[in-house]
């Protein structure tokens, strides 16, 4: 294994105490998700399971998507670079999702291959989960999205007041850009902005007008380049 880490309570005594289990890149497959889907139906104490670069799959993410619908005690998931999964997988997902009362953090960062167009229909599936999921905090989707799925993300922003950190891809300037500004001038629970832009005076301009009216964000971090080459530059702002 390249790398396991394992975090107990502070007694450290029993398995049964196990609070985060971190086991990125070491080759877990369907397979292995399913086993580790049946352990979270009857867990009651794991709060955090990274599954980063792991080739999962569909069928790794659908296992546990189901776990999720029974499982009360996970509250962040990883599962950044967890292979490229598909639209149905995605859509168990956000179904999950949506009636999970647990989870506060969701990472699904560069599920897509390196160098490939961006689907939409993550960001679309997350957003209609977030019209009713009312926990999920932190939410992390850069690399993952076309333009469709961010906008998408940015309207579900305008009724959602639970996100307070969001990682978004990169937002070309235009139409999608002036979504994501009106939802700015609307949402007043966001803290923090992380998201892909196009440097340019059209893009600079949108954001100035969503942030000249929002009340919340604290953070703003602009990233530019190469974003599914997986080669950018960044710039953080403390508002």
């Amino acid at each position: 294994m390249k790398y396991l880490s394992i975090q107990k309570d502070r007694d450290g005594a029993s398995s049964t105490t196990l609070l985060q289990l971190h086991v990125g890149q070491t080759g877990i497959d369907s397979v292995g998700a399913g086993y580790l889907a049946d352990a979270l139906r009857c867990n009651r104490n794991l709060t955090r399971l990274d599954l980063t670069n792991n080739p999962i799959g569909d069928e790794g993410v659908m296992f546990l998507a189901a776990a999720l619908t029974e499982n009360s005690s996970l509250t962040e998931l990883d599962l950044s670079e967890a292979a490229p999964f598909g639209e149905e997988a995605a859509r168990h997902l956000a179904t999950a999702l949506a009636g999970n009362r647990s989870l506060t953090t969701l990472e699904a960062c560069a599920i897509v291959p390196k160098g490939a167009d961006p689907p939409s229909w993550l960001g679309e599936h997350l957003a209609a989960a977030l019209s009713s999921n009312t926990t999920l905090r932190e939410l992390d989707v850069c690399w993952g999205m076309s333009g469709a799925g961010t906008a998408a993300l940015a309207d579900a922003l305008l009724m959602n007041c639970t996100l307070r950190r969001v990682l978004l891809d990169q937002i070309p300037p235009g139409p999608v850009m002036a979504r994501l500004a009106d939802a700015l001038c609307r949402n007043s629970t966001l803290r923090s902005l992380n998201v892909g832009v196009v440097p340019g005076d059209e893009s600079m301009q949108a954001l100035s007008r969503g942030l000249a009216l929002n009340t919340g964000l604290e953070q703003l971090t602009l990233r530019s380049g190469l974003m599914h080459g997986w080669v950018y530059s960044e710039a953080s702002l403390s508002i």
